[in-house]
């Protein structure tokens, strides 16, 4: 601790600084002075805990001195004053001004050095006591920041309907500006990932220490950190892009890194706050790494997260239809499905689930042209592992198909397209039952208008022209080979209706069925 002695006469001066300077090793520096005027510069620098003040001083008396130092905001030292008068007015006014305690001259050391000790309890007690204090008031406001944190992330988790009890909780934070007033939410996260947990958290502390004192110019906002380790805001502030890039700006003038914010669709309903939160984290996600990309809003996501797409098996076809800019389409859009998923939460885990994605697709490729074509899986990892952005992600994906598309190319220019081959294959197998463009084309694992396209284009005629004659073919041998009745033959053959057949019989060959039996 620190004191300040004040007392014109040298000797008096230099016997109280002695006494002090052995008297306790909590005094850890002690300051002297011989006028008011200098008291005043010293207390004002170092702000001593205890002040040892003479009443009877040069120009400005002791008491003048205190007086002064009332204009001290929040410094409260404590007083001894020393004074050759007994007269109990002085006393009287020293304790006004804040002395703690009056000692007569002649100075008695022992008396003087028992009255500092007992201001060093005091102070070390109310040091103490203070502490105790400012401790359990954090603890409090911690414990019920906790409790609304708590409370708004289960209305966010969880489609609440607003009833009286929750109007009542809401009250209680002042947070009922949420039944009343338009709103956003918005969830930060950094954009890139932390090298450790540590790391990780005091990213995490940074950026909420930040974003709640920014807050706290913009009222009716909310600052909580979600399950995720990530943190929300709730704001009714209207101008939410202004506010989202605020934020991006203070995050990065401090920290210097960049975080995404993903922002959900205005909400004017209560009860949709778990949707907004919901929205808020989808958007916030996708751009994972992408620098390009910070401010990330629902609304303009092209995304129906209901809609289920077999994304492998319509980027084969597009390969095999050597489809090329649908190809790079559905890359980027599976990329996107990859990254709503809930168990993608880093670009590392991205990665992994476009590997395996690649992977389906390969198969998907081998599976519809009965070939193979090889390719290392671990050095397809490896050269994975070195990307570090989606856009570089869609990119090599790109490439990596568009090789396998001019492969396939090639090999078409040998003979009829293999895809035909299976088509014509699956047909001269189930040409008798109830066989469809569509079913073939399921089959195969392609789209039903690309296979009709790719048939015309490979054997001349269509889809359905192709089956009739298939299926007119087999019935012309049956009809001369076997002694089974027309109506038999024509449901082998796959119809149903053998008006419908004869009618389709004597189109393609120009006589009925029975003429055809018995003609030569």
């Amino acid at each position: 601790m620190k004191i300040i002695v004040i007392e014109d006469e040298m000797d008096i001066l230099r016997g109280l600084h002695d006494t002090l300077e052995v008297l306790d090793r909590r005094i850890e520096h002690l300051i002297t002075a011989r006028s008011a005027e200098e008291a005043i510069k010293l207390i004002d620098q170092y702000r001593p805990d205890i002040i040892v003040t003479d009443i009877v001083l040069p120009e400005m008396t002791g008491l003048q001195m205190l007086e002064l130092m009332e204009g001290m905001n929040g410094y409260n030292p404590k007083v001894l004053v020393i004074s050759s008068y007994s007269d109990f007015h002085f006393a009287q006014r020293s304790i006004q001004l804040g002395a703690s305690d009056y000692i007569l001259k002649p100075v008695d050391k022992s008396g003087f050095g028992q009255k500092v000790v007992h201001m060093l309890d005091l102070i070390e007690e109310e040091k103490t006591t203070q502490q105790y204090v400012s401790e359990q008031v954090g603890l409090a406001k911690f414990g019920s920041r906790f409790l609304r944190d708590k409370f708004v992330l289960s209305l966010c988790l969880h489609k609440t309907t607003l009833q009286e009890h929750i109007f009542h909780q809401l009250r209680i934070w002042q947070l009922e500006w949420l039944t009343s007033s338009p709103y956003y939410v918005l969830s930060i996260k950094k954009n890139s990932e932390a090298q450790n947990d540590v790391e990780m958290e005091l990213d995490h502390f940074s950026i909420g220490n930040i974003a709640e004192e920014l807050l706290e110019k913009f009222p009716m906002s909310i600052l909580f950190r979600n399950v995720r380790t990530q943190w929300t805001i709730i704001t009714s502030y209207p101008d939410v892009h202004h506010l989202a890039e605020m934020i991006q700006e203070q995050i990065f003038c401090y920290q210097k890194y960049r975080v995404v914010l993903g922002v959900s669709d205005r909400m004017n309903a209560f009860q949709d706050m778990s949707s907004a939160f919901t929205q808020s984290l989808q958007a916030c996600k996708l751009p994972l790494n992408d620098n390009n990309q910070e401010i990330i809003y629902y609304a303009s996501l092209m995304h129906d997260t209901n809609e289920v797409h077999d994304y492998p098996a319509l980027l084969s076809t597009c390969i095999l239809a050597g489809d090329i800019k649908q190809m790079s389409n559905y890359i980027g859009v599976a990329l996107n499905e990859l990254a709503y998923m809930d168990e993608v939460r880093s670009f590392g885990e991205l990665s992994a689930k476009a590997y395996q994605f690649i992977l389906q697709v390969y198969t998907d490729l081998s599976e519809k042209t009965d070939k193979q074509h090889h390719f290392s899986p671990i050095e397809l990892w490896e050269e994975m592992d070195k990307l570090s952005s989606i856009a570089d992600m869609k990119r090599y994906i790109y490439d990596f198909f568009l090789e396998k598309y001019l492969y396939f190319k090639e090999e078409e220019h040998i003979g009829e397209h293999f895809i035909v081959g299976k088509a014509k294959q699956i047909m001269v197998e189930k040409f008798n039952s109830a066989l469809s463009l569509q079913l073939v084309a399921d089959e195969l694992k392609v789209h039903p208008v690309w296979l009709s396209h790719l048939f015309k284009r490979e054997s001349g005629q269509n889809f359905l022209d192709y089956l009739t004659e298939l299926r007119i073919d087999v019935a012309k041998q049956r009809l001369r080979n076997s002694n089974k009745k027309i109506y038999e033959i024509t449901l082998e053959v796959g119809y149903h209706d053998s008006q419908h057949f004869g009618k389709l019989f004597k189109k393609r060959t120009g006589v009925t069925p029975r003429e055809y039996r018995y003609s030569k």
